[in-house]
């Protein structure tokens, strides 16, 4: 993980980057794609070396949970996958939408059940959060 961002990053830094870049690119419109590895924490070079074979036995286990944890999520929430998009209007380093189906239909006009998710990322802090709207609460998934 520590030189996906250069060699003199920090290693919990970069790992909390990939983080903060995997929660996006889960919660975002579109299909998301994995590189082969970043579940793992492989970690790319220069040329030739910039993707090696995969860590069978030195797997980064809190980046494969987060990942699991992710797909789960995106997988079991038809919001998260098909759902309508809206920025929500924020300031400095955070940025914020939220992903939704509304009148029971995703943005193809299929069925689907009513949910609401937040997403919050903030650039400053590298964390970001999943909330569901559920009953007019908000509740932390991620």
């Amino acid at each position: 993980v520590k030189t996906l961002y250069g060699k003199e990053a920090n290693e919990d830094d970069a790992r909390r980057r990939v983080k903060l870049a995997s929660l996006w690119q889960m919660t975002f419109m579109g299909v998301p794609t994995i590189y082969y590895g970043d579940e793992a924490g492989l970690a790319g070079e220069g040329d030739p070396y910039n993707r090696a074979s995969f860590p069978w036995n030195n797997v980064d286990m809190e980046l494969h949970d987060w990942y699991a944890k992710l797909t789960e999520l995106r997988n079991s929430s038809p919001a998260l996958q098909t759902g309508f998009f809206e920025e929500i209007k924020a300031s400095g380093d955070i940025y914020a939408y939220k992903r939704f189906i509304r009148n029971n239909k995703d943005v193809f006009g299929a069925k689907a059940e009513n949910e609401t998710y937040f997403i919050v990322l903030n650039r400053k802090t590298i964390e970001g959060k999943i909330y569901k709207l559920r009953g007019g609460r908000k509740y932390e998934c991620i």
